[in-house]
């Protein structure tokens, strides 16, 4: 189909309306998309000889150190990050090598297959050069891109390109999950591969053995195989579960590498932070990654960082030494990646044998990651499912339901941050404090637990430690927010839980869990306070009262600022005895509310780690 006839076709169609029929500007579309198909099989027989015919030398986009060129054009399978309008900005630039004129044709195709033409553009270059800037739709669509020259062939440029968001996985072999058997893989591709519904729409870039790109979709391989294009496990069923549940296609790039250290990911003492060739081999993770991000142009467009790594007691060997490594870690992915919106930590599991101490250590600096930074988040990954038994790594790898089980986990994360979310979900649970009355230990959690999806109580208790040896528990019970047993040495001062599981089970039943099914987070060495204990940030506030106090029939909580706060109200054995919302001033009826000494906790709405714990007496008139 000559190009003038089509060009001329579509223009009229789109500004006058009136001088065509619906139907005839359906059958140009159908032309010239036609055409376009058409090309696919003359392409091979294109004489490109610039004497003859014309071809493009596409501009270069330099990157990162300037050791990155990358042709200003789309390619097969990429993924352009969306802006805050839900667009993706695509560039079209180079000059002509012969010929007088170049045309470009994108087209749509949605969900359920339809295409459409998106734009057209025919341009005559001035001194051969062109500029063209597109945008794209976020969502679960795909383009594809076709050039001419004089109306000659229509000319693939890249298919299957889509507009969404782009994330980083880091860390050890959990993250990138490559001892998965035949059968495994072939269930995940089944599930949430590149030929399902959803799965369409995940990409990744790269390899983790090789610095630089194709774009591709995303999936997952096996033991012993080849990993380009895999982005692990929980990762793909991520993807998966992203574009199903919020219509956005997404881009994991993995960088995680099996048996690292945090140093194994910082930069280098000295030396260039990106790769100027290919890679010889695979030392410089912190090169090799940056590399990958910045080669797909998604250095400033990372949405969030997975992370997931310790296992073993790597970078725990004492307290607070996961931490200190840490930090230099979080500085170089605010540096190379500034607009990331979260961190999304994965706690490391509980493990059998002597690494037990070293993971109480990490585990305990990792739950506390988000006092330290405010883009943090954690998941616990206890209680995700059965291990390995067909590896030399049984105590450390999962089998891949419990990866699929992760990702559910995960999912309300991401999607609080990037989706907006709004419906209620719950966190992983978090102890909030650790409570002693005579004999009687509460360990306070900021969610609700469930007495039917925790496992026995009995199991449980089994892995708390105190800094007394051989202290006895009795009677543990499950009651709302509280996991509550008597103890039989009043010294203690420290309580910690699952700091190494007993015995050589690594999938042992002794999870605290909440009504979501997810395990509480680990903690180690709690101090255990005789009273309630407030949050450092609320205490400093000094400006939070409960008035009157005695109080008979009403109470209510005096504060700065507008903000609503959820209020509890405890026995002197920590019994909940009713919660709510209030605002400053507000008054709350406790006429129902025997006589007594009262224990009252206030958080923030939207911050649970902000908390503040007082005493209430309440003595009722005669």
């Amino acid at each position: 189909m000559h190009i003038t006839l089509v060009a001329y076709g579509l223009l009229i169609s789109f500004a006058h309306p009136s001088r065509i029929t619906y139907f005839m500007r359906f059958f140009l579309l159908i032309v010239i998309l036609f055409s376009c198909l058409a090309s696919n099989s003359q392409e091979s027989s294109l004489n490109v000889n610039p004497l003859t015919n014309p071809s493009i030398i596409w501009d270069q986009d330099v990157r990162g150190d300037g050791s990155i060129h990358k042709e200003i054009r789309p390619y097969d399978y990429q993924l352009y990050p969306r802006n805050q309008y839900d667009r993706g900005y695509v560039r079209f630039q180079g000059r002509l090598n012969g010929g007088s004129k170049f045309s470009l044709l994108v087209s749509k195709i949605t969900f359920d297959g339809d295409s459409s033409l998106f734009a057209f553009y025919s341009i005559v270059p001035i001194s051969g050069k062109f500029n063209i800037s597109n945008t794209l739709e976020a969502g679960l669509f795909e383009y594809s891109f076709h050039y001419s020259f004089d109306d000659n062939y229509w000319i693939p440029l890249a298919r299957k390109v889509v507009c969404g968001d782009a994330y980083l996985v880091s860390g050890q072999s959990n993250a990138i999950t490559v001892e998965l058997d035949s059968n495994e893989v072939n269930s995940l591709m089944t599930d949430f591969g590149p030929e399902t519904d959803y799965g369409r729409y995940s990409r990744t870039f790269g390899d983790i053995w090789k610095c630089h790109g194709p774009w591709r979709q995303s999936k997952v391989t096996g033991a012993g195989k080849p990993i380009s294009f895999t982005v692990g496990a929980w990762a793909l069923a991520l993807q998966y579960k992203i574009s199903k549940e919020y219509g956005m296609p997404t881009c994991f790039i993995n960088g995680a590498i099996p048996g690292s250290s945090i140093s194994d990911h910082l930069p280098p003492h000295s030396g260039p932070d990106f790769y100027h060739d290919s890679m010889a081999n695979n030392s410089h993770f912190f090169r090799h990654l940056n590399t990958r991000v910045y080669e797909a142009g998604l250095d400033n467009n990372i949405r969030g960082i997975f992370w997931w790594q310790g296992d073993g007691g790597q970078d725990g060997q004492t307290a607070g030494e996961y931490h200190n490594r840490f930090e230099k870690m979080y500085g170089y992915w605010k540096s190379y990646f500034p607009d990331f919106r979260q961190l999304f930590m994965i706690q490391v599991h509980s493990i059998t044998g002597v690494d037990g101490e070293h993971v109480s250590f990490t585990s305990e600096d990792q739950r506390k990651m988000p006092e330290w930074h405010e883009r943090c988040s954690v998941m616990a990954s206890n209680g995700i499912g059965l291990h390995r038994y067909d590896t030399a790594y049984a105590l450390l790898h999962f089998r891949s339901e419990a990866y699929v089980e992760l990702a559910r986990r995960l999912l309300p994360q991401v999607a609080n941050v990037n989706y907006n979310y709004s419906g209620e979900y719950t966190e992983a649970p978090e102890i909030a404090y650790a409570y002693r009355n005579k004999n009687t230990i509460t360990l306070y959690f900021q969610e609700e637990l469930s007495k039917e999806l925790s496992d026995s109580v009995l199991s449980i208790v089994n892995l708390i430690r105190f800094d007394v040896p051989e202290v006895q528990i009795a009677d543990p019970r499950i009651e709302g927010k509280s996991f509550i047993f008597s103890i039989s040495d009043t010294n203690i001062q420290t309580v910690s839980y699952l700091g190494a599981i007993p015995g050589n089970d690594p999938d042992l039943k002794c999870y605290l869990r909440n009504n979501e099914g997810i395990a509480a987070l680990t903690f180690h060495e709690v101090q255990v306070y005789t009273t309630p204990y407030s949050s450092p940030e609320a205490s400093a506030q000094n400006n939070i009262k409960v008035c009157p106090n005695p109080a008979d029939e009403i109470f209510k909580f005096q504060f700065e600022g507008t903000e609503s706060v959820e209020y509890e109200l405890f026995t002197t054995n920590l019994y909940l005895l009713f919660k709510g919302v209030t605002h400053s001033g507000d008054q709350i009826d406790c006429r129902n509310v025997p006589s007594g000494t009262y224990f009252y906790r206030i958080s923030s709405v939207n911050d649970k780690r902000k908390y503040y714990c007082g005493k209430l007496l309440i003595v009722h008139s005669p």
